[in-house]
Formats: C-alpha cells, sequence, structure tokens
C-alpha cells in the first residue's frame, strides 16, 4: 500500500526522467527542475491524487509511482505556462527570464511522457495507453492556454470562461485520478467516477484562484478574461453596464485604484456568490461520486480525497476566500 511518503518517490521519478537523457540535459534542466518542485509541491494536494485514486479503485503497484510522476510533470509544466503568459510570478522566482521558464516547460511536458515509458514489467499496453492520454492532455493544456487569449472571438463570454477553466483546470486533474485508478488494475467505469471526481477538484481549484484574485485585487488578474470579469461582462445591463465597462478599461490602463474599484463593482454585481456556490456545487458532487460502490470507503485514499474536497469547498472549508 503507497502512503503520503510517496510523495518523495514521485518528484524523485520525475527528476530521473529528466537525468536519463544524454547531457547537458540533466546540468541545465534538472536543478531548475528541482527547484520547481520545492516551490510548488508544497503539500501533498495535489501531486497525491493518482495515489490515493489508486488507493481508492484498486491494488496501488510501481506504475501507479510513474503515472503520479507523469502527473506532476504536467502540473507543473502547466503551471509554468499558465505564469508566463498571466504575467504572474515564476515558482522558480521572480528573477526568472521567459526562456528559462518556457524551456523547463517543455522538458516536463517531455518528461511526463517519459516516466510511463516501459520498465519491463509486462505492463507495457497500459503504460503506452497511459502516456496517450497524457500526450493528449498536454494538447488540451495547450489549446487551453491559447483559447484564453481570444476573448475577443467569443459569442458568449461566460461560456467561454468555463471552456478555459475546463481545458486549464478540470480536464488535468481528471487526468490525475483517472490514471491513478487505471494504474492500480480499475476497470474503466471505475476510473470514470474518479475522473469526474479529479474533475470537480480541478475546476474548484480555478475557481478558488479567481477568489484569491479578487481579493488581491493584482492588476495581472485583468489583463487576461478571468471568470468574474466573464460574469460580470455575461450580466451586465444598464447602468451597471455603463459603470463596469468603464472600470474595466480604467483598470487596464493602470489608473490608480482601479484594479480595487472593478473587483468591488463585480462583487456588488454578484461574481463572488456565483463562483463560491459553483465550486460548492462541485464540492457537493465530488461528494456524491465518493459515495459511489465500485470505490474503498475504507481505504486511505478515501479519506485523503475527502479531506481535500472539504477543504477545497468555499462553504466549508479552512483558510479559503470569504
Amino acid at each position: 500500500m503507497l502512503s503520503a511518503e510517496d510523495r518523495e518517490a514521485i518528484g524523485q521519478r520525475l527528476l530521473a526522467a529528466l537525468a536519463d537523457v544524454p547531457s547537458p540535459c540533466p546540468a541545465v534542466l534538472l536543478p531548475l527542475a528541482e527547484r520547481a518542485w520545492q516551490k510548488a509541491i508544497v503539500r501533498d494536494f495535489p501531486v497525491m491524487l493518482p495515489v490515493w485514486s489508486a488507493q481508492v479503485a484498486g491494488s496501488p503497484a510501481d506504475l501507479t509511482i510513474d503515472a503520479a510522476a507523469a502527473w506532476a510533470g504536467l502540473y507543473l509544466a502547466a503551471k509554468l505556462l499558465d505564469d508566463l503568459q498571466d504575467g504572474d510570478p515564476c515558482i522558480l522566482g521572480p528573477a526568472t527570464e521567459m526562456h528559462t521558464a518556457l524551456n523547463l516547460a517543455t522538458g516536463l511536458l517531455f518528461a511526463s511522457g517519459t516516466c510511463l515509458a516501459g520498465r519491463g514489467d509486462g505492463q507495457s499496453g497500459l503504460r503506452n495507453a497511459l502516456a496517450r492520454r497524457f500526450y493528449r492532455q498536454g494538447l488540451e493544456v495547450a489549446a487551453g492556454q491559447e483559447l484564453g487569449m481570444l476573448y475577443d472571438q467569443a459569442t458568449d463570454v461566460l461560456d467561454w470562461a468555463w471552456k478555459v477553466l475546463i481545458a486549464k483546470g478540470g480536464r488535468p486533474f481528471s487526468l490525475a485520478c483517472s490514471a491513478g485508478a487505471l494504474s492500480a488494475g480499475a476497470p474503466e467505469a471505475t476510473a470514470a467516477v474518479l475522473a469526474e471526481v479529479g474533475q470537480c477538484i480541478g475546476e474548484m481549484v480555478q475557481l478558488l484562484d479567481d477568489l484569491i484574485g479578487m481579493q488581491s485585487a493584482d492588476a495581472r488578474d485583468v489583463a487576461s478574461h478571468s471568470m468574474p470579469i466573464a460574469f460580470g461582462l455575461s450580466v451586465m445591463e444598464g447602468d451597471d453596464e455603463q459603470e463596469l465597462k468603464a472600470l474595466l478599461g480604467a483598470a487596464r490602463s493602470g489608473a490608480t485604484g482601479a484594479v480595487t474599484s472593478l473587483f468591488g463593482k463585480l462583487e456588488e454585481m454578484g461574481a463572488v456568490r456565483y463562483l463560491r456556490i459553483e465550486a460548492s456545487a462541485r464540492a457537493l458532487r465530488a461528494r456524491e461520486l465518493l459515495e459511489s460502490s465500485c470505490l474503498d470507503r475504507h481505504s486511505a485514499g478515501w479519506v485523503a480525497l475527502g479531506a481535500t474536497i472539504d477543504w477545497l469547498d468555499p462553504v466549508t472549508g479552512h483558510d479559503r476566500p470569504s
């Protein structure tokens, strides 16, 4: 049975994928990847999602560690790319050059697939199937990043925002849980249940990030069209429409205090309530899924997934946006 102590084993497996290639890759990328890991993976969640899913769905194996390492590589790469695109501080540090973040993210995407390469364990078919899922998910993350820049082409801005959120957050977390289940020998039906649990978790993470962004009143959060802004634009009318458009323009031009005023207006229009309701609805759905008869409700993984969902729920969780 795998445990939370395997978090370090997951990290070592991912780093080994970067080290097991011809020079100069290890000398250049390995120290950067180690730093990214230490900075971004500060708690068991989310890197342990595949392990917990394996525990709740079947019998965790060495392949489970490989699947978790592949997920960690995808997670770190996506985080690097998202921060780079949004102009947020890089997990490697504020002085990180753009090319460094981009090159490390690219390397981690390739390392993610390498983690699932054949090891002569008789599971080459399953390893190849999982690798294909990770490659496809890498494509979806890239598409989601680009979709996030195409707001002006959206006919329904809120629908557009949801598509971006699902591609960048929901679907990758869905893969984390389904891959963990399949690595433990679970049937596709069980993996599908956990895939939906993961998607709920991933969408909650994205929604909570937007809530936190509203509290921080960071100008970077208005450079792109986040979920709160998409919500405001979708419901505005009359005087609210004129005021919101004026505040949005002022915030994007760098006017002093405009970001705080913009987020205050969005809260007045119901954006905070909307995000909290949507996040909590996903927590409720995830809890319902965890009651499925195909899952082992006595496993450590079941307890850990439930605790994570409770922690992320903005209605019941701790240290979450109010």
